[in-house]
């Protein structure tokens, strides 16, 4: 939301610097002066920024003001990019099928340009073989290979193995190099 503006009778100062609807300066005047001008043409008198000697005042629409703000700060927001962290667990048992499905999950996921957080539960004695649930950590992030590079390498955490795939910068087709056309 847009900062509240200090408008018409609330700014207390005997002279102003006043500039017009447009920004040009109309120059210093009494403050009793740029009020009854601002409101011959039906507009606000806003202050713009303080200064010791003389307040910097413009002359505007405030509700034209207001959404132009609301507009700016709307389109700011859309454009912030959201990447939230997806999570996708396998298990020590996890089959090659279902493995194949969390694969095409996390591939949806990467696809949205998400990275991903792949966990695998390490549950009672399966904590003896934790170089095996490593290695089916590593093959995990192999088979994502072509489209997510390592962030962080699987480590054991407790009783889970964790690591973060970010999903790969795509390369334009036209940074690609041509091909010369064979000799005949």
């Amino acid at each position: 939301m847009a900062k509240r503006l200090i408008l018409n009778e609330q700014i207390k100062a005997e002279n102003v610097r006043l500039l017009d609807e447009d920004g040009t300066q109309l120059g210093i005047m009494p403050f009793a002066k740029a009020l009854e001008l601002a409101r011959s043409k039906e507009v606000e008198l806003a202050l713009v920024a303080v200064h010791p000697e003389t307040p910097v005042c413009k002359l505007l629409d405030y509700g034209k003001h207001q959404y132009q703000q609301n507009k700016l700060a709307s389109q700011q927001k859309t454009r912030q990019k959201k990447h939230e962290i997806k999570g996708v667990r396998i298990g020590f048992n996890t089959s090659e099928h279902d493995l194949e499905v969390k694969i095409n999950m996390a591939l949806g996921f990467l696809k949205k340009n998400h990275p991903i957080k792949v966990q695998l539960q390490l549950r009672g004695r399966e904590m003896a073989y934790k170089n095996f649930a490593l290695d089916k950590a590593k093959k995990f992030a192999e088979m994502l290979a072509e489209h997510a590079e390592l962030e962080s390498a699987p480590r054991l955490q407790g009783f889970q193995i964790t690591m973060i795939l970010n999903p790969k910068k795509t390369v334009h087709s036209s940074n690609q190099p041509k091909t010369e056309p064979a000799a005949q």
